[in-house]
């Protein structure tokens, strides 16, 4: 099991903007799971995607998923994968059943603007991200007590470092 983060400089003025402004290099991120998750997901929730690519779920406004959802995606050089170690069948099935849960969940645009507004509340049934991949790292027993709506790709990043755990 696996992170993919999408390295900002490979994308459009979006993906740089949301990197400079979370003070990284990132702006997007994606769980990775081992093919063998695929049979814990039910036929037809898996958007087409690359042929052969990696199975990703994560939430993210663009089309097909268009929120929450499972992608089949080639992670060529515009990614920077990080291995989850040590994570159990029975945590990687936690991390797929509340994926699949999840799955279908619209984007969490106040979510996002949040970071430039903080006022801004947050929509539980929403999500982006960064914040939806930090709920599963945290179902996981990875990470404890972090406020996943206020967390980015890059601070995920620093998170999992700081954590010692993964990266």
């Amino acid at each position: 099991m696996k992170l993919a983060f999408y390295l900002a400089s490979s994308g459009t003025l979006t993906d740089k903007l949301i990197a400079a402004y979370t003070f990284g290099p990132y702006s997007h991120v994606e769980m990775v799971f081992d093919d063998s998750a695929r049979a814990l997901i039910p036929a037809g929730m898996v958007h087409a995607g690359d042929p052969g690519g990696a199975l990703c779920y994560s939430s993210t406004w663009a089309a097909p998923r268009d929120g929450c959802g499972f992608i089949d995606i080639a992670l060529g050089s515009a990614w920077r994968t990080v291995d989850v170690p040590a994570v159990t069948p029975e945590q990687e099935r936690a991390m797929v059943q509340m994926a699949v849960h999840d799955n279908g969940k619209p984007y969490d645009w106040a979510g996002i603007w949040g970071f430039v507004f903080p006022p801004v509340p947050d929509d539980r049934a929403e999500r982006f991200c960064s914040e939806e991949c930090t709920r599963l790292l945290e179902r996981a027993g990875y990470l404890k007590r972090v406020e996943a709506v206020r967390t980015s790709p890059n601070r995920l990043a620093r998170l999992i470092e700081k954590q010692g755990r993964i990266l």
